[in-house]
Protein backbone atom coordinates (compact mmCIF):
# COMPACT_ATOMS: atom_id res chain seq x y z
CA UNK A 1 0.00 0.00 0.00
CA UNK A 2 1.41 3.18 -0.88
CA UNK A 3 2.65 5.76 1.89
CA UNK A 4 2.19 9.33 -0.14
CA UNK A 5 0.08 11.82 1.57
CA UNK A 6 -3.82 11.80 0.24
CA UNK A 7 -5.87 14.79 -0.26
CA UNK A 8 -9.33 15.13 0.64
CA UNK A 9 -10.84 18.62 0.18
CA UNK A 10 -13.61 20.59 -0.80
CA UNK A 11 -16.69 18.32 -0.75
CA UNK A 12 -14.86 15.40 -0.19
CA UNK A 13 -15.10 15.65 3.57
CA UNK A 14 -11.93 14.80 6.16
CA UNK A 15 -12.13 15.37 9.74
CA UNK A 16 -9.36 14.16 11.54
CA UNK A 17 -8.68 12.73 15.30
CA UNK A 18 -5.92 14.16 17.71
CA UNK A 19 -3.57 11.93 19.63
CA UNK A 20 -5.08 10.33 22.27
CA UNK A 21 -8.90 9.90 20.97
CA UNK A 22 -10.30 6.77 20.84
CA UNK A 23 -8.48 4.59 17.35
CA UNK A 24 -11.51 2.24 15.98
CA UNK A 25 -10.84 -1.48 16.33
CA UNK A 26 -13.54 -2.51 13.65
CA UNK A 27 -15.42 -1.45 10.65
CA UNK A 28 -19.49 -1.87 10.62
CA UNK A 29 -20.42 -1.84 6.92
CA UNK A 30 -24.44 -0.87 7.13
CA UNK A 31 -26.22 -2.37 4.47
CA UNK A 32 -30.15 -1.05 5.25
CA UNK A 33 -32.09 -2.39 1.78
CA UNK A 34 -29.64 -4.57 0.54
CA UNK A 35 -30.26 -2.17 -3.05
CA UNK A 36 -27.55 -3.35 -5.88
CA UNK A 37 -25.32 -0.66 -5.14
CA UNK A 38 -25.01 -2.01 -1.17
CA UNK A 39 -24.30 -5.77 -2.15
CA UNK A 40 -21.38 -4.27 -4.89
CA UNK A 41 -20.35 -2.48 -1.35
CA UNK A 42 -20.20 -5.90 0.38
CA UNK A 43 -18.72 -7.50 -2.06
CA UNK A 44 -15.98 -4.75 -2.73
CA UNK A 45 -15.13 -5.14 1.11
CA UNK A 46 -15.07 -8.89 1.32
CA UNK A 47 -12.36 -8.42 -1.34
CA UNK A 48 -10.90 -5.37 -0.38
CA UNK A 49 -10.79 -4.31 3.17
CA UNK A 50 -7.38 -5.16 5.36
CA UNK A 51 -7.38 -2.36 7.41
CA UNK A 52 -9.13 -3.64 10.23
CA UNK A 53 -11.21 -6.66 10.67
CA UNK A 54 -15.30 -5.56 10.10
CA UNK A 55 -18.34 -7.00 9.96
CA UNK A 56 -22.10 -5.73 8.63
CA UNK A 57 -24.65 -4.82 10.14
CA UNK A 58 -28.61 -3.49 9.11
CA UNK A 59 -30.12 -0.02 9.79
CA UNK A 60 -31.75 -0.86 13.37
CA UNK A 61 -27.87 -2.17 14.46
CA UNK A 62 -26.47 0.84 13.06
CA UNK A 63 -28.41 3.31 15.04
CA UNK A 64 -27.73 1.26 18.55
CA UNK A 65 -23.73 1.16 17.65
CA UNK A 66 -23.58 4.48 16.38
CA UNK A 67 -22.28 5.88 19.60
CA UNK A 68 -20.01 3.38 19.91
CA UNK A 69 -16.13 5.16 19.00
CA UNK A 70 -14.33 1.63 18.46
CA UNK A 71 -16.18 1.55 15.05
CA UNK A 72 -15.50 2.71 12.02
CA UNK A 73 -19.01 3.08 9.83
CA UNK A 74 -19.00 2.76 6.00
CA UNK A 75 -22.30 3.05 4.39
CA UNK A 76 -23.89 4.04 1.08
CA UNK A 77 -25.26 7.74 2.28
CA UNK A 78 -27.83 10.28 0.69
CA UNK A 79 -26.60 13.67 0.59
CA UNK A 80 -28.07 16.53 2.93
CA UNK A 81 -27.30 20.05 1.76
CA UNK A 82 -27.46 21.25 5.27
CA UNK A 83 -24.33 18.82 5.77
CA UNK A 84 -22.34 20.64 2.74
CA UNK A 85 -23.86 17.52 0.68
CA UNK A 86 -26.15 17.76 -2.20
CA UNK A 87 -29.54 15.65 -1.67
CA UNK A 88 -29.70 14.70 -5.40
CA UNK A 89 -26.33 12.26 -4.97
CA UNK A 90 -25.55 9.44 -2.77
CA UNK A 91 -21.98 9.38 -1.48
CA UNK A 92 -19.49 6.25 -0.22
CA UNK A 93 -18.80 7.59 3.57
CA UNK A 94 -16.51 6.25 6.06
CA UNK A 95 -18.04 7.53 9.55
CA UNK A 96 -16.41 7.58 13.47
CA UNK A 97 -19.05 6.21 16.08
CA UNK A 98 -19.39 9.14 18.74
CA UNK A 99 -21.78 10.95 19.99
CA UNK A 100 -21.96 13.32 17.54
CA UNK A 101 -22.91 10.54 14.96
CA UNK A 102 -25.51 9.00 17.21
CA UNK A 103 -27.38 12.18 16.60
CA UNK A 104 -27.36 11.86 13.09
CA UNK A 105 -25.00 11.62 10.09
CA UNK A 106 -22.90 15.06 9.53
CA UNK A 107 -20.21 16.32 8.16
CA UNK A 108 -18.51 16.15 12.34
CA UNK A 109 -18.87 12.51 12.23
CA UNK A 110 -17.68 12.29 8.35
CA UNK A 111 -13.69 11.01 7.99
CA UNK A 112 -14.01 10.72 4.13
CA UNK A 113 -17.10 11.42 2.09
CA UNK A 114 -16.47 10.56 -2.15
CA UNK A 115 -19.52 11.07 -4.46
CA UNK A 116 -20.28 8.12 -6.19
CA UNK A 117 -23.76 8.33 -8.28
CA UNK A 118 -26.80 10.50 -8.46
CA UNK A 119 -29.77 9.51 -6.22
CA UNK A 120 -31.77 6.54 -7.33
CA UNK A 121 -29.78 6.04 -10.62
CA UNK A 122 -30.28 2.69 -12.38
CA UNK A 123 -27.38 2.67 -14.62
CA UNK A 124 -24.37 1.33 -12.87
CA UNK A 125 -22.33 3.51 -14.35
CA UNK A 126 -20.23 4.40 -11.22
CA UNK A 127 -20.05 0.90 -9.44
CA UNK A 128 -16.97 0.36 -10.65
CA UNK A 129 -15.56 3.32 -8.32
CA UNK A 130 -16.45 1.45 -5.06
CA UNK A 131 -13.68 -0.77 -4.91
CA UNK A 132 -11.32 2.39 -6.40
CA UNK A 133 -12.58 4.42 -3.19
CA UNK A 134 -12.19 1.96 -0.87
CA UNK A 135 -8.68 1.39 -1.72
CA UNK A 136 -8.14 5.53 -1.76
CA UNK A 137 -9.46 5.54 2.22
CA UNK A 138 -7.25 2.43 3.31
CA UNK A 139 -4.72 4.33 1.72
CA UNK A 140 -5.22 7.79 3.58
CA UNK A 141 -6.34 5.80 7.24
CA UNK A 142 -2.77 3.82 6.57
CA UNK A 143 -1.20 7.66 6.59
CA UNK A 144 -1.99 7.98 10.66
CA UNK A 145 -1.74 11.91 10.41
CA UNK A 146 -3.05 14.48 12.95
CA UNK A 147 -2.64 18.07 11.03
CA UNK A 148 -4.44 17.85 7.66
CA UNK A 149 -6.96 20.53 5.56
CA UNK A 150 -10.11 21.06 7.74
CA UNK A 151 -13.57 20.05 6.96
CA UNK A 152 -15.33 22.28 3.58
CA UNK A 153 -18.63 24.20 4.19
CA UNK A 154 -21.15 23.85 1.65
CA UNK A 155 -20.07 26.53 -0.70
CA UNK A 156 -16.74 25.45 -1.58
CA UNK A 157 -16.60 24.02 -5.13
CA UNK A 158 -13.24 24.06 -6.54
CA UNK A 159 -9.73 22.38 -5.63
CA UNK A 160 -6.71 22.03 -8.06
CA UNK A 161 -3.64 20.45 -7.08
CA UNK A 162 -2.33 19.26 -10.47
CA UNK A 163 0.93 20.38 -9.49
CA UNK A 164 1.03 17.07 -7.68
CA UNK A 165 0.92 15.69 -10.89
CA UNK A 166 4.08 16.75 -12.48
CA UNK A 167 6.05 14.25 -14.46
CA UNK A 168 3.02 11.53 -14.75
CA UNK A 169 0.92 10.29 -17.45
CA UNK A 170 -2.25 11.81 -18.04
CA UNK A 171 -5.26 9.63 -19.40
CA UNK A 172 -8.28 11.59 -21.06
CA UNK A 173 -11.96 10.60 -23.07
CA UNK A 174 -12.75 13.42 -24.97
CA UNK A 175 -16.49 12.47 -24.45
CA UNK A 176 -16.01 13.78 -21.26
CA UNK A 177 -15.52 17.60 -22.69
CA UNK A 178 -18.49 19.72 -22.89
CA UNK A 179 -17.12 21.80 -25.65
CA UNK A 180 -16.24 20.48 -28.71
CA UNK A 181 -12.79 21.14 -29.67
CA UNK A 182 -10.23 19.14 -32.02
CA UNK A 183 -8.04 16.31 -30.60
CA UNK A 184 -4.99 18.23 -32.34
CA UNK A 185 -5.89 21.28 -30.29
CA UNK A 186 -7.03 19.01 -27.27
CA UNK A 187 -3.35 17.41 -26.95
CA UNK A 188 -1.48 20.52 -27.85
CA UNK A 189 -2.92 22.44 -24.85
CA UNK A 190 -1.08 19.50 -23.16
CA UNK A 191 1.88 19.84 -25.13
CA UNK A 192 1.09 15.82 -26.65
CA UNK A 193 1.62 14.40 -22.90
CA UNK A 194 -2.06 13.04 -22.85
CA UNK A 195 -3.46 9.94 -24.13
CA UNK A 196 -6.93 10.02 -25.45
CA UNK A 197 -8.77 6.90 -25.35
CA UNK A 198 -12.69 6.11 -24.83
CA UNK A 199 -14.31 6.28 -21.65
CA UNK A 200 -14.23 2.60 -20.98
CA UNK A 201 -10.70 2.65 -21.39
CA UNK A 202 -10.62 5.15 -18.51
CA UNK A 203 -12.55 2.64 -16.18
CA UNK A 204 -10.63 0.26 -17.16
CA UNK A 205 -7.02 1.96 -16.39
CA UNK A 206 -8.99 3.17 -13.03
CA UNK A 207 -9.71 -0.28 -11.93
CA UNK A 208 -7.46 -2.26 -13.49
CA UNK A 209 -4.05 -0.98 -14.54
CA UNK A 210 -0.96 -1.57 -12.52
CA UNK A 211 0.72 1.41 -14.52
CA UNK A 212 0.36 5.03 -12.39
CA UNK A 213 -1.86 7.42 -14.45
CA UNK A 214 -3.54 10.41 -14.20
CA UNK A 215 -7.36 9.83 -14.61
CA UNK A 216 -10.32 11.92 -15.12
CA UNK A 217 -13.98 11.01 -13.11
CA UNK A 218 -17.33 12.55 -14.26
CA UNK A 219 -20.10 12.07 -12.36
CA UNK A 220 -23.43 13.56 -13.71
CA UNK A 221 -26.97 12.46 -14.15
CA UNK A 222 -28.20 10.86 -16.85
CA UNK A 223 -30.52 12.59 -18.55
CA UNK A 224 -29.61 15.56 -17.39
CA UNK A 225 -31.37 18.74 -17.43
CA UNK A 226 -30.48 22.63 -16.66
CA UNK A 227 -29.12 22.71 -12.73
CA UNK A 228 -28.07 19.29 -11.88
CA UNK A 229 -25.40 18.95 -10.05
CA UNK A 230 -22.63 17.03 -11.20
CA UNK A 231 -18.93 16.37 -10.55
CA UNK A 232 -15.59 15.79 -12.20
CA UNK A 233 -12.46 14.93 -10.58
CA UNK A 234 -8.32 13.75 -11.84
CA UNK A 235 -7.09 11.22 -9.24
CA UNK A 236 -3.76 9.31 -9.52
CA UNK A 237 -4.43 5.72 -10.19
CA UNK A 238 -1.73 4.34 -8.05
CA UNK A 239 -1.75 6.55 -4.63
CA UNK A 240 -5.47 7.84 -5.17
CA UNK A 241 -3.95 11.54 -4.66
CA UNK A 242 -7.31 13.95 -5.57
CA UNK A 243 -5.61 16.20 -7.91
CA UNK A 244 -8.30 18.24 -9.18
CA UNK A 245 -12.46 18.62 -8.26
CA UNK A 246 -15.29 20.69 -9.15
CA UNK A 247 -18.77 20.43 -8.29
CA UNK A 248 -20.66 21.77 -11.47
CA UNK A 249 -24.22 22.78 -12.07
CA UNK A 250 -25.35 21.90 -15.59
CA UNK A 251 -25.81 25.54 -17.66
CA UNK A 252 -28.55 25.88 -20.02
CA UNK A 253 -27.17 24.61 -23.42
CA UNK A 254 -24.35 22.77 -22.20
CA UNK A 255 -23.97 18.92 -21.36
CA UNK A 256 -22.07 18.11 -17.86
CA UNK A 257 -18.16 17.83 -18.43
CA UNK A 258 -14.64 19.78 -18.10
CA UNK A 259 -15.14 22.84 -19.75
CA UNK A 260 -12.35 24.68 -20.95
CA UNK A 261 -11.67 26.47 -17.92
CA UNK A 262 -11.41 23.02 -16.12
CA UNK A 263 -8.83 21.80 -18.82
CA UNK A 264 -6.53 25.25 -18.87
CA UNK A 265 -6.38 24.69 -15.08
CA UNK A 266 -5.42 20.37 -15.53
CA UNK A 267 -3.04 21.25 -18.46
CA UNK A 268 -0.85 24.06 -17.09
CA UNK A 269 1.45 21.96 -15.06
CA UNK A 270 2.33 20.36 -18.21
CA UNK A 271 3.27 23.10 -20.03
CA UNK A 272 5.97 23.02 -17.56
CA UNK A 273 7.45 19.69 -17.64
Amino acid sequence: MTKNLFFLLLSLLVTTYGKGAVSPKETVVVIPSATLTEMLLADAVKKGWRFTPYRFCDLQEYKRLAKEENYYFLMIAKGNSSGGLESSFEYLTLLKGGDKLAKGLSSESAIITYPLQPFNDPSGLYHHLIPFYLEAIQNYLAQERVEIPLPIDAQMRFFNRMDRGSGKKLLFAMEYLNYKISLQDFTAQFRNKVTVISPQEVEEALTNSKEEWLIPILIAPQPYKSGNTYYKMVLNSKNYDLLYFRRGRVKKGEPPGFSKEDIRAISTPFSFD
